[in-house]
């Protein structure tokens, strides 16, 4: 008798524990989800950045008179989109920052 008993309680006290397991991973997968689509925003935004200081420095030069600063910061520049392209956009950015400076020009925000 009590075997008719135990058994139909354990196999429901199973399924109830399955069930309640299920819905906390799915909602742990779904948590992940929404931190690597925040993680994946934040980089676009630098490699952005890097962008828009290059294109900056690219229309700054075509007025620049050509000299040792200037050749230098163009230097830095090429570094900087290596950096910025080699998924190191933070150093990229502050190489491309140094660059502008160099030839007078002060970087644009992207705020």
């Amino acid at each position: 008798m009590n075997t008719r008993i135990i058994l139909p309680v354990v196999a429901g006290l199973m399924l109830v524990g399955n069930v309640a397991f299920a819905a906390s991973a799915g909602s742990q997968v779904e948590q992940y989800g929404r931190e690597s689509q925040m993680k994946a925003a934040t980089l676009i935004e630098p490699y952005d950045h890097c962008v828009a200081l290059q294109k900056q420095f690219d229309e700054a030069m075509k007025t620049e008179v050509k000299t040792a600063t200037s050749q230098e910061a163009t230097r830095l520049r090429a570094d900087a989109g290596k950096l910025c392209g080699g998924n190191r956009q933070q150093a990229g950015i502050k190489k491309m920052q140094h660059a502008l400076a160099d030839i007078g020009v002060t970087p644009k925000s992207t705020d």
